[in-house]
């Protein structure tokens, strides 16, 4: 199905196709237009985008341009950065203070926030996965209770280690289990 909006008295059509990926993708052949967006991304979300580079596409399909491939994509700032969690791609918010020093994230309206007094990768990265592991503790310590009532004994502590050959393994009293799992 062809859509299209108005940009500067040009009415610009293109085409959608949803799929597993995590950003919208605009390719340009032939003179069409093909979005390819992340399942679930709505119109709206397109629509802003397409807008975004309008001039950028506008230059492409009246040939005013040196491109070689015709193919525009969504580039990050470094600033700008996504993040997995429950199948769905989030947008990583980063706010630098050097007064923090305990890291701080949150998943706020659809995106992670997270305040930190440095904002390299290795740092982003590691708060992240210690916020995910810290995540699946909680969801498996909720599992347990539900169901601790059908246990006869109940393991004193829960941790997540990285067990290389095994999923979970019974160290004294307490139960680990692989992170990566």
């Amino acid at each position: 199905m062809k859509f299209s909006f108005e940009y500067n008295s040009n009415e610009i059509y293109y085409t959608i196709e949803y799929n597993k990926r995590n950003d919208i993708l605009i390719q340009i052949e032939n003179n069409e237009i093909a979005v390819i967006a992340p399942l679930g991304t709505s119109i709206f979300a397109i629509i802003k985008k397409l807008k975004e580079d309008a001039p950028n596409i506008i230059k492409i399909l009246k040939g005013n341009t040196d491109q070689d491939d015709n193919v525009l994509k969504e580039e990050n700032s470094p600033q700008s950065h996504k993040a997995m969690y429950l199948g769905k791609s989030y947008e990583i918010e980063i706010i630098k203070d050097e007064k923090v020093i305990e890291p701080i994230i949150k998943l706020w309206r659809g995106k992670f926030i997270i305040e930190t007094n440095n904002d390299d990768q290795d740092t982003i990265d590691n708060i992240l996965f210690n916020w995910y592991v810290n995540k699946a503790n909680i969801k498996i310590k909720q599992k347990i209770k539900q169901f601790e009532h059908k246990f006869k004994e109940l393991p004193k502590n829960i941790l997540m280690e990285s067990l290389e050959n095994n999923l979970f393994m019974l160290r004294d009293k307490d139960l680990i289990i692989d992170i990566m799992c």
